[in-house]
């Protein structure tokens, strides 16, 4: 429902939809938002994912199950990496075809 309400805020006229698919439902809206340029459903779309902590709930049983780093401090890559650090984010992209981007100057 967040997304439509949001789409109706901006007054964007055109289909919206919210994409739950846990840690990939960014990419999937990416992947959507393309393939609706790409069969030319729509010549402009924005994309993007939200995530946001409103319990500590799930992190204190991530925490008891032993998921998180102990220090709470990201170490991705890292040999000394010990776990996952839980955190809240959000962005959006703008999509177009490169075509249309090239003709407007934005590249």
């Amino acid at each position: 429902m967040a997304a439509n309400r949001i789409s109706y805020f901006f007054n964007f006229t055109y289909p919206s939809l919210g994409v739950n698919t846990a840690c990939s439902s960014s990419l999937v809206a990416v992947h959507l938002a393309c393939q609706s340029i790409w069969n030319e459903e729509s010549t402009l779309a924005l994309a993007g994912g939200v995530q946001i902590i409103l319990s500590p709930w799930m992190t204190l049983s991530f925490a008891k199950a032993g998921f998180m780093a102990a220090d709470g401090r990201c170490k991705s890559f890292n040999s000394r990496a010990d776990g996952y650090v839980r955190s809240e984010g959000a962005g959006v992209v703008v999509l177009k075809p490169l075509s249309q981007a090239l003709i407007e100057g934005e590249l």
